[in-house]
């Protein structure tokens, strides 16, 4: 950015560039042109936010200038970006399911198939208060054709209620019970909801996702995992796999796995008392592709002890 005075012969203008915001306070300085001239200039690389601009009249007798600002080191007119036309953006997920908001993405592309790519992020629950008690789950998403359509899986490996109760935390279950809408959880925040409680499928939350493929085509998503212990800890590690993504086991249903956990606690109470985050994994990937073998997966992620005991 360049800041600049033009005026006559003759008269002395100076020219001093202050940080400033948007009421123009005046902040640090940042630069002036001085000379025995009403022509000054005060460059600024890298320049961002708001600057306030003094021009001080050194020795001006019945005379004004004409002030300037503007970009320097780059195209007048930057170019059109619709020429040549570029990939029109794509929704990955779907608003019709239902689901509140998304966030936390990750995506990955298949290394034996370009125009596979498989997509997931939190999935805030059907629940009308989802949104203010942060209740999620995560949801997957998958293309077939690198981006250009998607299709929205919903939420990962949910199932009836009755599939996993809480008596299964924090090893038996094989799936994530999923929210009724029609019921209030079973948190403080539900004490005083008009539906009641009970729902402990909305309490239930899978979060971090993080998506890679193996070189036989096979995909996997690793998500953090919690029941929903009173303590608000007790994140374990849990993993799901996808053989060969076709669009034809969307059509059957047959997707991602059932919940392979990587890291759980023998009892609630253990788990509660811990707090895993920071997820992520890695496929070793070298050799020949589709050689009939998987490369050895490592998982990694932060792992605190004795919260409940620190606390006191």
């Amino acid at each position: 950015m360049e800041f600049s005075t033009d005026g006559p012969d003759g008269q002395d203008l100076d020219l001093f560039v202050f940080e400033s915001d948007a009421s123009g306070a005046l902040g640090d300085f940042v630069g002036s042109s001085a000379g025995f001239s009403a022509d000054e200039r005060v460059s600024i690389v890298g320049a961002q936010g708001y600057y306030l601009v003094v021009a001080f009249y050194f020795a001006v007798n019945n005379a004004g200038y004409d002030g300037r600002a503007e970009f320097f080191r780059r195209k007048l007119i930057p170019s059109d970006i619709d020429d040549p036309p570029g990939i029109q953006d794509s929704l990955a997920s779907d608003p019709g399911l239902g689901y509140r908001s998304h966030s936390e993405p990750h995506i990955a592309q298949s290394p034996t198939n370009p125009n596979l790519l498989v997509a997931g992020s939190k999935e805030y629950n059907r629940d009308p208060d989802s949104l203010a008690e942060y209740d999620f789950k995560i949801g997957t998403q998958v293309s077939f054709d690198r981006g250009r359509t998607w299709t929205d899986l919903g939420q990962l490996n949910v199932c009836p209620r009755e599939q996993a109760p809480p008596e299964t935390y924090p090893l038996g279950n094989t799936c994530y019970p999923e929210d009724d809408p029609n019921l209030g959880g079973n948190e403080p925040e539900d004490a005083d909801d008009p539906r009641g409680q009970g729902d402990f499928g909305e309490d239930y939350t899978t979060s971090d996702v993080w998506v890679d493929f193996d070189d036989e085509g096979n995909a996997y998503a690793m998500v953090l995992d919690d029941p929903g212990f009173a303590s608000g800890n007790g994140w374990g590690m849990s993993f799901h796999r996808w053989e060969t993504p076709s669009r034809q086991d969307i059509r059957r249903g047959r997707t991602w796995s059932n919940r392979i956990p990587i890291n759980a606690y023998e009892t609630p109470e253990e788990q509660a008392s811990t707090l895993d985050d920071k997820n992520t994994f890695a496929v070793n990937n070298a050799g020949r592709d589709r050689d009939g073998k998987t490369g050895i997966m490592v998982a990694c992620w932060g792992q605190n002890f004795d919260l409940v005991e620190s606390a006191r």
